[in-house]
């Protein structure tokens, strides 16, 4: 019996450790490809290689979720060698310094803006344009 996800591509952002991993490992084990995004790169390759050491299907790449470039290239790229992209889960993500709001600088606070909602959007929004001209996703 084939497997629920079988023949799905997945991109797990986040993926090197924690929640992102966990979801990677569930996708994988259901049937996905998945691919482990993250910008610790030696981590996801680490992480996909364990799956792959079980014998799912999964790969490592670096990914900068705040860089419009590098999310739109990455994207392009997964639709391009594994033909389709059918799961995105947004798992990258930070906490802010544990500080006073009155404490809380402005950088900090943008830092986590660009990671945790910027870099959502930016996946998303990438993610999107594949599924839609592969009319599904």
């Amino acid at each position: 019996m084939a497997e629920p996800l079988s023949g799905q591509v997945a991109v797990v952002t986040g993926a090197a450790r924690g929640l992102g991993r966990g979801i990677a490992e569930t996708l994988a084990s259901r049937g996905a490809t998945v691919i482990i995004a993250d910008l610790q790169e030696s981590k996801a390759e680490a992480v996909a290689a364990a799956l792959a050491g079980e014998g799912l299907t999964a790969a490592g790449a670096r990914l900068d979720v705040t860089s419009t470039a590098e999310v739109d290239g990455f994207f392009a790229e997964i639709a391009r060698t594994r033909g389709r992209i059918d799961i995105l889960v947004n798992s990258a993500g930070l906490g802010q310094d544990v500080a006073p709001i009155v404490d809380l600088g402005d950088e900090e606070w943008e830092r986590v803006l660009d990671v945790n909602l910027n870099g959502t959007f930016k996946c998303c929004r990438a993610a999107a344009r594949i599924m839609e001209r592969q009319e599904s996703g």
